[in-house]
């Protein structure tokens, strides 16, 4: 059998998503180097010296071989136009950069127009969703003109957990009546100044917490936004005020960012699902030190299941079935969710048969982040 052919891609952005950092689990660059069966010829970054940098180290090692006649370049249209054989690009820049008609951030379409497919980091943008709908409709029109495929980094759809957890509500028979989804972050190693700042990273619902705005269409079905209600707490600088954090990464008080851009301490919602159920999403950035704590109680007429810690390895299901008051515990070693979604992607690049791999397309994606603004609207009032 012939070896399948060696697809040549790019990255857009140098940052922790494409290769990695200490405060996530993001490295789409490793994945891909693990998958194989690819080409690295060009690193986009308008920061270029950080992308150099970034370059050198991968030429250093062990997947060297990888990025053999790799360059680096500032800007989308002269990467494009020295490289006329590029089938994938991974979008994984702040997302004030991207997802937008404004000069420079139609990131998406620019690839697409040179017949690029792609895999585009969450969250898809920081506009307003009715600003962000006609860029959805150009980046599906443009994708589909140019037979291409666009995934959007929804990991957890990929996780066996869920697959689990999707079956057995479907196995039931019976709907979802409640849901409870909590996120509680660790602030003291968020050393991304940008992402504190809500006017650049949309906050913390629309840039964190969108992977469990995604669960809970994923799981319990779409929204019904104008129930959306809820509160936070917002940051303050005060040491006497509810919203004072203490455990702030210094890079970010340096930074000076207003008061009133801060990404909120707490933020707790509510909201009723179109299919008559209820669903609530705590978010808070109150933890310490660098674990976070997450997990989603989902609950049916006789059937109870429990999500605790998805990002973790010891990721658990709990699962407590009509007739009995023993709970079933399921662990999913060994899973890398990050892998699997890349690993789909790939293969749908490779083979137009292989489209339906892909859980997260670009209009669906959009789905989620108008789930997004909704809470941040109800939360804080911000049109």
């Amino acid at each position: 059998m012939a070896a399948a052919p060696t697809v040549d891609i790019c990255f857009v952005g140098s940052g922790v998503v494409n290769f990695g950092g200490t405060e996530n689990p993001w490295n789409h660059s490793i994945r891909l180097e693990k998958l194989g069966g690819i080409r690295v010829v060009a690193i986009i970054d308008p920061l270029t010296d950080k992308a150099d940098e970034i370059l050198q180290e991968k030429l250093a090692g062990s997947s060297s071989h990888l990025y053999k006649g790799c360059k680096v370049y500032g800007d989308i249209a002269t990467a494009l136009k020295e490289n006329n054989n590029i089938k994938a690009a991974f979008i994984g820049v702040p997302p004030i950069h991207h997802g937008s008609f404004s000069e420079g951030n139609d990131v998406e379409l620019q690839l697409l127009n040179g017949g690029i497919n792609l895999f585009v980091e969450k969250p898809v943008s920081v506009i307003p969703p009715e600003q962000f709908n006609e860029y959805v409709s150009a980046v599906t029109k443009t994708a589909a003109d140019k037979d291409c495929v666009v995934s959007v980094g929804y990991m957890f759809r990929y996780h066996p957990a869920i697959i689990r957890i999707k079956e057995e509500i479907k196995k039931y028979g019976r709907p979802l009546v409640a849901l409870n989804a909590r996120y509680s972050c660790t602030c003291s190693n968020l050393k991304k100044v940008f992402w504190w700042n809500a006017a650049l990273s949309g906050g913390p619902i629309i840039e964190q917490a969108t992977h469990f705005c995604d669960l809970v269409r994923y799981i319990g079905g779409e929204v019904e936004l104008d129930s959306v209600k809820g509160y936070n707490v917002p940051f303050s600088a005060n040491p006497t005020d509810t919203g004072f954090l203490t455990s702030i990464p210094k890079v970010v008080l340096d930074a000076d960012i207003p008061e009133d851009k801060m990404a909120p301490c707490a933020t707790q919602c509510v909201w009723r699902f179109k299919n008559g159920g209820i669903g609530t999403l705590t978010h808070t950035l109150l933890l310490h030190d660098h674990q976070y704590e997450t997990g989603i109680d989902m609950w049916c007429d006789g059937l109870y299941i429990s999500l605790l810690n998805p990002y973790l390895p010891q990721c658990t299901l709990k699962i407590r079935k009509s007739g009995s008051i023993e709970e079933s515990v399921e662990t999913f070693p060994g899973v890398d969710t990050y892998f699997e979604e890349i690993s789909a992607f790939m293969r749908a690049v490779s083979s137009k048969s292989e489209y339906g791999l892909i859980r997260s397309t670009y209009e669906d994606a959009a789905k989620t982040y108008e789930l997004s603004w909704a809470i941040r609207r109800a939360t804080t009032q911000q049109k």
